[in-house]
């Protein structure tokens, strides 16, 4: 898998424009529009089977910040705002590190591969058909990198006993984190100019349809925009780690006050967005909240 280039994807391009691509095409099951382009208005939203969930955490020397707008980013299943601005300083800190969360990915019998890819360039239109998507690639592929890829092995599923209590669903979902260490030579680039925003996708195939070219049942999570700045705004709300994997969340209201919650966190936090604030909803022990 180590051989995904871009090219791979510009190849997967060329395929759904030749006359293979027919082979391919949609079937009765699949959901999308006449055009095979989009979900249909009267179309089920699936999680893990037409689309994925993205989300970003803090890592070591990082802070997640979002405002009121920011906050009604937030879509679907996601945890945090599809809009976020990243605090980074990398005049100061030799390591500084992101957290990428996929979730609703769901048990299965086949091999599947699993890849983030980010460009700083949106596409006025899909440049692949993703006919069993409800997300599309909306980023542009002239400027598309790859940021991470993962083999995911096959998860036979078993069969679940009746109990007096209920009955265990036979596919469960999963949620893949992992970690992104930040290139502290080319952030001062990305945090001069304003301008310079990246845009990230999330996608899971076949492993055996990724091996032949043919991405024609890919789904993809919606896109995340993430804007890396040195600090963030004095009126957002954040959340940062510190490298004891201290938790620190600040809630900024609309008066002006604040809540201040520090945890010293065992493992991933879950969190989301109500009514425009970024609330904690799931932590460990040691928890000092400061209500401004």
């Amino acid at each position: 898998m180590a051989n995904f280039t871009k090219k791979s994807l510009i190849g997967a391009t060329l395929l759904a424009t030749s006359s293979a691509w027919g082979k391919n095409g949609l079937t009765s099951t699949d959901c999308a529009d006449g055009n095979g382009q989009g979900i249909s208005t009267g179309c089920k939203d699936q999680p893990g089977v037409n689309y994925l969930v993205l989300d970003q955490m803090p890592g070591a020397n990082t802070r997640i910040c979002a405002n009121n707008s920011d906050a009604t980013t937030k879509s679907g299943a996601s945890l945090l705002p599809n809009r976020l601005t990243v605090a980074v300083d990398p005049f100061k800190d030799a390591y500084i590190e992101l957290i990428f969360e996929v979730s609703e990915i769901i048990a299965s019998d086949e091999a599947h591969v699993l890849f983030l890819v980010y460009s700083t360039q949106l596409s006025p239109s899909p440049q692949m058909p993703t006919p069993r998507s409800k997300h599309k690639l909306k980023l542009d592929l002239s400027a598309l990198e790859i940021l991470a890829i993962y083999n995911l092995p096959a998860l036979p599923l078993m069969a679940q006993s009746q109990t007096r209590l209920g009955q265990a669903n036979p596919a469960p979902t999963a949620k893949i984190s992992f970690k992104v260490n930040l290139d502290t030579a080319t952030l001062p680039t990305f945090i001069r100019d304003d301008s310079n925003i990246i845009f990230l996708q999330a996608a899971l195939l076949k492993a055996d349809q990724y091996a032949n070219g043919d991405f024609s049942s890919m789904i993809m999570s919606e896109v995340d925009r993430i804007k890396f700045v040195q600090e963030c705004n004095s009126t957002s709300s954040y959340i940062e780690m510190d490298d004891n994997n201290k938790l620190t969340t600040v809630l900024r209201d609309n008066d002006g006050g604040n809540m201040t919650k520090t945890s010293r966190m065992n493992q991933a936090v879950d969190i989301e967005v109500n009514n425009n604030d970024v609330v904690e909803v799931s932590q460990e022990q040691n928890t000092t909240k400061t209500k401004n």
